[in-house]
């Protein structure tokens, strides 16, 4: 049996039953950060019932119980990402790196409740779980994804060798004069740096064409001065970060690395090349101002 369970609980619109928000008055002073905690307890009320009810039913040592998310936390709606910079709908690693974990009797004494450092891209999980169902994917076109399951079940090291966050061909960057790494990388002969992209190889990120603004929002109960977690950084074509030792990307290392810069861009060359050219949002025959601009459901 594949289960899939989308919950819209820790989302916008804020809401949850009051019962939900008694175990945090008094001890979470910001209104919206007090109701995604009690969205997030409910959730986790919902979630448990889901696993009593396979154990109920025998299936429980036999399943697989994978727990992910699709982006950071939205600040504006009590979300936050602190230490990491950015939030959601950027590529800096508050807007990328979220949290998961599996949870299975499948998996090996000595990978339960410890740390997977190894790369993995939400592609991994169609070949993983048809692994696990016992399937094929002969037939199928060639995937991005890699079977992920003896990373997961025993700790071994991953095929994968880097992460695609984005390609956006249709999102190119203005840049500043006074641009150093424009000047460095502008001529680059595999990959326009003008264009919105990420990738993560290893311990390096690479952004190209304007990630978005370089925002560190501290959560509320740190009581920190107002923007005292913004820093005025110039925007740059090129940022390359070690996130080894600096998870946080406050220093561009664009400058100091050409070799991986130059590296990096191959392969954003390489998977630009397979990409699949994207359509453009407006179409020219719609008549947005019948529509009220609105699209919904063609419907006679």
């Amino acid at each position: 049996m594949f289960l899939y369970l989308a919950y819209t609980s820790n989302h916008e619109e804020l809401e949850v039953p009051s019962k939900y928000k008694a175990p945090f008055r008094g001890k979470i002073k910001d209104k919206d950060r007090l109701t995604l905690a009690a969205m997030s307890s409910c959730l986790d009320e919902g979630i448990g019932q889901v696993i009593d009810t396979l154990k109920e039913k025998g299936l429980y040592d036999n399943s697989v119980i994978v727990f992910i998310s699709d982006n950071g936390g939205a600040p504006s709606f009590g979300g936050n990402n602190w230490p990491l910079k950015g939030s959601k709908a950027t590529l800096w690693e508050g807007g990328v790196h979220v949290p998961a974990f599996v949870h299975s009797p499948l998996l090996k004494e000595n990978v339960r409740g410890t740390l997977c450092n190894e790369l993995f891209h939400v592609t991994d999980w169609l070949p993983t779980l048809v692994h696990l169902a016992g399937g094929t994917l002969h037939g199928t076109k060639p995937l991005d994804g890699y079977n992920q399951w003896n990373t997961i079940r025993e700790g071994k090291a991953t095929q994968r060798k880097d992460v695609l966050l984005t390609i956006n061909q249709l999102n190119m960057a203005k840049i500043h004069d006074s641009d150093d790494t424009f000047k460095l990388y502008g001529n680059d002969k595999h990959f326009d740096v003008r264009m919105h992209a990420a990738i993560r190889a290893g311990k390096w990120k690479l952004l190209t064409g304007g990630p978005g603004k370089h925002i560190w929002t501290s959560p509320p109960e740190m009581d920190l001065p107002e923007n005292s977690g913004v820093d005025e950084i110039s925007e740059n074509a090129v940022y390359l970060y070690d996130l080894e030792n600096d998870l946080e990307e406050r220093t561009n290392l664009a400058l100091n690395h050409t070799d991986k810069v130059k590296e990096l861009l191959k392969v954003l060359g390489v998977y630009l090349k397979g990409a699949v050219e994207p359509n453009q949002r407006i179409h020219p025959e719609i008549d947005y101002d019948v529509m009220n601009g609105l699209l919904g459901p063609w419907v006679e």
